[in-house]
């Protein structure tokens, strides 16, 4: 998923996120812990902007609204411990990420 970011980086404005992950029914209750934690912490980080994220429970959808000060900033995020191991909880579960880079119409 770190990839993924790193193609939404720009050099000259903030970046705008929105990501995209649907769990299924078994994981997510312990999808929906991991995502606060993940919320909680990348508040704290330099550069973040906003981060907020919702879910839909009939769908086991969670959506992910962030923004960040600049691109290197969204960069050290994606190399946080907390994100790394959020990744990796993804990745053992095979849970597909859509990730756009928004700008406001």
């Amino acid at each position: 998923m770190a990839e993924i970011y790193s193609a939404c980086k720009r050099e000259d404005a903030m970046v705008k996120i929105f990501a995209i992950i649907r769990a299924d029914s078994h994981s997510f209750d312990e999808m929906h812990a991991k995502v606060e934690s993940l919320v909680a912490y990348s508040r704290t980080e330099n550069g973040c902007i906003k981060y907020k994220s919702f879910f839909d429970r009939k769908s086991h959808t969670f959506f992910f609204d962030e923004e960040w000060a600049e691109p290197e900033l969204l960069e050290a995020h994606t190399k946080s411990a907390p994100f790394l191991a959020f990744v990796e909880y993804l990745m053992e579960h095979d849970l597909e990420v859509q990730l756009h880079e928004i700008e406001e119409v």
